[in-house]
């Protein structure tokens, strides 16, 4: 971890990881998430993100449920410095659109669900998000 005023999240989350590799980072109904599939599969969609031109400072929405990927995707985007935020699952189009619009969002992740709702917001942006595919969300 870097320094006491130098951090962020994706860098305690590591630290965790690294200490605890088999603990349990996520648990959802029956399914049980490790420290470390986490760590590799937010690293993973993290480099996905990276490959698409995302970096520091980047805005990356987050349109998925409340699951274990959800906050994959957050943790990705917070180990390339960007900056991760939710877009309310239970949105419309219309109002999809005016928060990407608005947050000048420049990546969406999203769960396959929901790709229908956010094509037809995408439709009325004034620019182009980039879709970047996370291995279960958009598989």
């Amino acid at each position: 971890m870097t320094d006491a005023t130098n951090w962020h999240f994706a860098d305690i989350y590591e630290a965790i990881a690294e200490a605890v590799p088999d603990r349990a980072a996520i648990i959802y109904g029956d399914q049980t998430v490790s420290w470390r599939s986490f760590d590799q599969r937010a690293n993973a969609l993290g480099h996905d993100m990276a490959e698409a031109g995302l970096g520091a400072q980047s805005k990356v929405a987050v349109y998925a449920p409340n699951r274990p990927e959800y906050i994959e995707a957050y943790h990705a985007a917070q180990k390339i410095s960007a900056w991760p935020f939710n877009v309310n699952y239970r949105y419309g189009p219309e109002e999809i659109a005016y928060l990407l619009d608005n947050a000048d969002t420049e990546a969406v992740v999203f769960d396959m669900r929901f790709r229908r709702c956010r094509r037809r917001a995408a439709s009325s942006l004034r620019s182009r998000q980039t879709l970047v595919r996370h291995r279960r969300l958009l598989s």
